[in-house]
Formats: C-alpha cells, sequence, structure tokens
C-alpha cells in the first residue's frame, strides 16, 4: 500500500492466532468467522474471518495475529491529508474553553455546553444521513421501505452538495486513537489487565519509559502540526483553572488502586484507601453501596433498586382507557394508546459464557491475573 494514500480494504485472513494475551479484533465487527476462539468478545484464533479495515487496523493486526495468509477482497483508497483548518480550529476552540470552565464553581452549565459541543462533532461526522424510508398509514402501521441502488446513488450525490462533515473523519480520527491504545497495550501486554477506548489499567511493575515515550511523540507531533499550519501551540495545549496545562493526546497518570476485579467489558470494581468504586454499564454509581467488601464483585451479585435508582422503560403499543385520580382527588381519563412508563429494576452481575468457559480452559494459558469464576 502506498502510504500517502487511506485505504478501506474488506480482507480475508485465513489461520490467525493473536501473539498477545490481549486480545484486539471484535468478532462482532466481522462478516465472516469460521471456528474461533473469543476472549470477551475479541477474537483469540480463527480459521477464517471477513472483515472491513481502515489501512490502520489492517497494519496493527499484521504486527499482533499471525496470519497464515490473507486476501484483499475488496480496496478503495483517498489521498492523505489534514482536516480543513477551520474545523480544526473550531475543534481545539471547543477543547480550550472545556477546559477553561471544568471545575470552576459558577461555570458548571459553560463547561457543560462546550463539552457538548466537543463531544457532538465526532458524533456529527459519523451519523448517516442516508437512511430507509419510515412510513406511517392507518390499516398497517409503521413500516420502512428499504431504499433501491439508484435511490441510494441518488441521495448520495444531494448530500456531496450539501454536507459539510465526511464519515472519513470519524473514521480515521477512530482509526488512528485505537491504533495509539493498542501499539502501547502490546508494548506492556504482561501488565494490561484492562483497556477501554481511552485508558489501560496496568499492574505493578509496567516500564514508565513506554508510556514517556509515546507522550514525547505525541507532543513532537503537535508541535509539527502548530508550525505546519500556523496554529498557536497555546490551543492544543491549554491551562486549565490551577494554571495546569492539559495538552491532547497524552495518557495522564490517574493514580493507583489497591484492589481491582473486572467480570468483562465495562463491568469492574476498584478499591482505593477503602472506598470501593465501580463502573457498569447500565447500573450508576451509587450501586457500590451494594459491596460490603471488593470481593463481593462477582457473578450473581444482585444491584438492588434501592442503591442504584436504576429504572426499566417499559413500553406500551395499545394502552386501554384507564381513569386517573390525582392526589387532589381530580379525575380524568386517559385515552393515549401508547406510552412509556419507568420502573424500578434490580440488575444481577454476570459474565459471558464464554469468558467464563476461557476462565476454566486449562489448555488456554491465559490465567494471568488470579482469574477466578
Amino acid at each position: 500500500m502506498n502510504p500517502n494514500f487511506a485505504y478501506l480494504i474488506k480482507v480475508r485472513f485465513y489461520n490467525l492466532e493473536c501473539k498477545y494475551y490481549n486480545t484486539f479484533i471484535s468478532q462482532s465487527k466481522c462478516s465472516y468467522v469460521d471456528n474461533s476462539v473469543v476472549d470477551n468478545g475479541r477474537i483469540i484464533r480463527a480459521d477464517c474471518i471477513e472483515i472491513t479495515l481502515t489501512d490502520i487496523d489492517f497494519y496493527f493486526y499484521l504486527d499482533s495475529y499471525n496470519i497464515e495468509r490473507y486476501e484483499i477482497l475488496e480496496s478503495y483508497n483517498s489521498v492523505y491529508d489534514y482536516l480543513p483548518k477551520l474545523f480544526i480550529e473550531f475543534v481545539l476552540e471547543k477543547y480550550v474553553n472545556k477546559t477553561k470552565f471544568k471545575n470552576v464553581p459558577g461555570k458548571e452549565i459553560e463547561y457543560q455546553k462546550e463539552k457538548n459541543k466537543f463531544n457532538s462533532l465526532y458524533g456529527m461526522s459519523v451519523t448517516n444521513m442516508i437512511r430507509d424510508d419510515v412510513i406511517y398509514d392507518n390499516i398497517t402501521g409503521w413500516n420502512e421501505k428499504e431504499l433501491s441502488n439508484d435511490e441510494i446513488i441518488e441521495k448520495l450525490n444531494q448530500e456531496k452538495k450539501k454536507c459539510f462533515l465526511s464519515f472519513a473523519y470519524g473514521v480515521w480520527c477512530t482509526a488512528y486513537a485505537r491504533n495509539n491504545l493498542l501499539r502501547n497495550v502490546i508494548k506492556l501486554d504482561d501488565y494490561a489487565i484492562y483497556m477501554d477506548t481511552d485508558s489501560i489499567k496496568l499492574r505493578k511493575g509496567y516500564d514508565k519509559k513506554v508510556i514517556d515515550n509515546y507522550n514525547n511523540f505525541v507532543k513532537k507531533k503537535i508541535q509539527y502540526v502548530s508550525n505546519k499550519l500556523k496554529i498557536p501551540i497555546e490551543k492544543f495545549a491549554p491551562e486549565d483553572s490551577k494554571g495546569v496545562t492539559r495538552m491532547l493526546g497524552l495518557f495522564d497518570d490517574d493514580g493507583h488502586y489497591d484492589k481491582f476485579i473486572n467480570q468483562g467489558a465495562k463491568k469492574y470494581a476498584v478499591e482505593i484507601d477503602g472506598k470501593i468504586k465501580i463502573t457498569v454499564a447500565g447500573v450508576p454509581k451509587e450501586g457500590a453501596k451494594e459491596l460490603k467488601r471488593i470481593e463481593d464483585f462477582k457473578d450473581d451479585l444482585v444491584f438492588h433498586f434501592e442503591n442504584t435508582n436504576k429504572q426499566l422503560l417499559f413500553y406500551i403499543e395499545d394502552q386501554k382507557p384507564i381513569n386517573m385520580v390525582d392526589y387532589q382527588g381530580n379525575e380524568l381519563t386517559i385515552t393515549d394508546k401508547t406510552g412509556c412508563g419507568l420502573f424500578p429494576c434490580t440488575y444481577v452481575l454476570g459474565k459471558a459464557l464464554e469468558y467464563s468457559d476461557l476462565l476454566t480452559d486449562n489448555s488456554s494459558k491465559r490465567a494471568r491475573y488470579k482469574e477466578v469464576i
């Protein structure tokens, strides 16, 4: 591949196996998978997979997996270049404002507004504006009408004339961010016990020079871009309310945990100075009240509504007329056919079956960090 071009490719990999304890190819992103073994949704090994990738992902997977051979089934390319300078400056303006207002008493609303604008720039770039038609009639109700190829092409041509963002912005920025994170993961593989989209949890003893070297690399890149595009370096590295410089793209040290337990993606608990905190998708932080000790964070732990205030949305499509009486005794007949209600609910912690199977599979040789069922 020409390094001056960005590529979008559909690839078929044969007989692949990850070189590292951490794994990287999401099975859910593959259009075809044959005879795979997965770790929490990520492929350890497989006889064959088909997946659509950017050139950034492709090179990373070649470096992180042993692959017998591969075939490129489809390929599309475009010339690499910087995003429009006007757009870059707008992104940096939102970042500067967000940093300036963060943790400043009386500026909570301003901070939230700038943060929302900053975050929405990515979301707007990956929003699909070409969708199937949704039609409603009184007989059949709601229906979707799938677009024909000619209609899709027509809408694409219309979109070219009015769009101001591109899917490529979001796709390649994400690919670069993922690559930057995972390149550090494989360098610290034996110490990386958990990773998210923008962080790595490392056990004691890791080589801090790896992180320092990466941060220095980022600083040099930003200095280069600042000079090339003639954008003041202060916009890439604004000061917060305490006068601390917050440069984009650097790894920060957010301290250490005394204990860490992980039950899968977005399911972990930490203990710091005797205080337990949790991160569980779908469970508010208040759910940590359920744990008397961090070892309680295991399968079948129930997060009760009383401790989480977690609520379930229940949708109603054919509601019967209901007579309602308010606290003042006023009576009203509700005739709405549709609606939704909020009901208190619990959450039961558990691991995916395939994850549990891995932990009991002695042949996998992956029990590295006191992993238990």
